[in-house]
This record gives structure tokens, sequence and C-alpha cells, in this order.
């Protein structure tokens, strides 16, 4: 029977090995964790800041849809010319655009937050 007594330092190595390599598996998970933290973070404040400009999209349409309604008065009463109704409803046009864009940025972020929160998966 061989009983080996000295055996050249490997067992304290592969133990020291193995504790490196948990060490750098908990750094990744952290640096993982951040990284969510990070993502979600952004996410909510893209999501905040679209609700915003739906906000103000939303007041900026009733704005031009009563100068439109205004122009098409005027124009009625021969008081404006028909360009003046297009520039006005150029201008509605354009805030609907911005309205609804607004709308696409909000669910954008919201499609991602759901994405990284894990309820949708890709």
């Amino acid at each position: 029977m061989n009983i080996p007594i000295f055996s050249g330092g490997f067992t304290s190595a592969q133990v020291q090995k193995a504790r490196i390599a948990v060490d750098q598996a908990e750094k990744r998970i952290e640096l993982s964790q951040d990284q969510i933290r990070i993502n979600l973070n952004n996410v909510e404040l893209r999501m905040d800041e679209s609700l915003s400009k739906i906000a103000a999209s939303q007041k900026n349409v009733k704005t031009a849809r009563r100068a439109f309604e205004i122009a098409e008065s005027r124009v009625y009463n021969g008081l404006a010319t028909q360009l003046e109704l297009k520039d006005s409803r150029l201008l509605l046009d354009q805030a609907q655009i911005t309205y609804l864009s607004a709308i696409y940025e909000y669910l954008e972020a919201y499609f991602d937050w759901e994405l990284l929160t894990g309820n949708i998966e890709f």
C-alpha cells in the first residue's frame, strides 16, 4: 500500500485556483447586477421622458386644432386665404405626428422594460 506523504503543494494550488474562480464568478455576477440596474434606470428615465413628451404634444395638438378651426372660419368668412388655411393644416399635421412619435417612444421604452424584467420572452 502506498500513501503519498508529499503532494508537492498540488492540493493547496487546486484549492487556491478554485477560490480564484469563485471570486471571478462573484465579480461577474456583481457586474451583471449593476448592468441590469443601469439598464432598468435608463428605461425608466426614457419612459418618464416619453410621458412628458406625450403630455406636451397633446397640448400642442389641441392648440393647433383650435388654430386650424379658426383659420377655417376665417376662410369661410372671406377674412383669410387658402394659403393660411394650408399653413394651419400643416401645423396641425406636424403636431399630430409629434404626438404619435412620442407615443411610439413610450411604447418602445415600455416593451424594453417588459423585456428587461422578464415579462416578455424574445
